[in-house]
């Protein structure tokens, strides 16, 4: 059985580009329920050329931000947007992605290259083998 996954509940907008952004450790999801996560990645505004790279990564700890969560954890799966054609349009991104696997909770990381501004809605399915 699935269950609906929502990891932004509400559009994320980001308006200090060019930059790199991670989730807050705080609302890292625990996906420890699930297999498999088919998630959607909308990009709904964006600056006008440049790219946007969401990055997923999983580890085992939600308690210590610092580098070695994204160091250490396991990047499971990226979609990446070219400015301005992919504004308004949403990616399939089925977690884990092959020669990757799921450790216990799920966190975002947004990277604006040139671009100024983006705003990004990520949400989806978990499920069980």
């Amino acid at each position: 059985m699935a269950d609906v996954i929502v990891v932004t509940p509400q559009p994320l907008l980001i308006t200090t580009g060019p930059t790199t952004i991670a989730q807050d450790i705080r609302t890292a999801l625990d996906i420890s329920n699930w297999d498999f996560l088919d998630l959607q990645v909308g990009l709904l505004s964006a600056g006008t050329s440049g790219t946007v790279v969401v990055n997923m990564f999983t580890s085992m700890q939600n308690l210590v931000d610092d580098s070695s969560w994204m160091s250490g954890g396991i990047n499971c799966g990226s979609a990446s947007f070219t400015l301005p054609t992919d504004i308004g349009k949403w990616k399939g991104l089925v977690l884990p992605a092959s020669s990757s696997l799921l450790l216990r909770f799920l966190r975002y990381q947004i990277v604006l290259t040139t671009t100024t501004s983006a705003s990004i809605m990520i949400s989806g399915m978990g499920r069980k083998r």
